[in-house]
């Protein structure tokens, strides 16, 4: 079976590594939470899939447990949880992120991410169990 988890959100020990703070998704799922907002979309569409390793490993074990049969491929899209925070233009979002200790590389980085023509990102949808 093929795990296919689509961003995993990092946490305990493995959220304060120095290479945490350059993984610019859980960097700006960080920022979010901290801040208690996010960045205004304006040009990109779809969504990011956030999953936390538990409910990976949840999954996995699950599937393992109900034993499945097997088939020659099988495929599991590990989903996420969602959180709702307030909702601040690009510019206010990075201000107040950097403000809290978001690096300047970064920041440069995450705001290419809703520029005219940056790439959709399809949402996918949970499996019930």
């Amino acid at each position: 079976m093929d795990q296919r988890p689509s961003t995993i959100v990092r946490e305990g020990d493995d959220a304060t590594t120095a290479a945490a703070d350059f993984d610019w998704v859980n960097t700006l799922l960080h920022y979010s939470h901290h801040i208690q907002a996010v960045p205004r979309i304006e040009y990109n569409k779809g969504t990011f899939d956030l999953v936390y390793v538990q409910t990976c490993c949840d999954d996995i074990v699950g599937a393992l447990l109900r034993n499945e049969p097997k088939q020659a491929a099988q495929w599991h899209d590990h989903k996420g949880e969602k959180d709702l925070y307030q909702v601040l233009p690009w510019e206010e979002w990075m201000q107040k992120a950097m403000a809290a200790g978001l690096h300047p590389a970064v920041a440069a980085l995450v705001e290419t991410f809703d520029e005219p023509g940056a790439p959709s990102y399809p949402g996918l949808l949970k499996a019930s169990a």
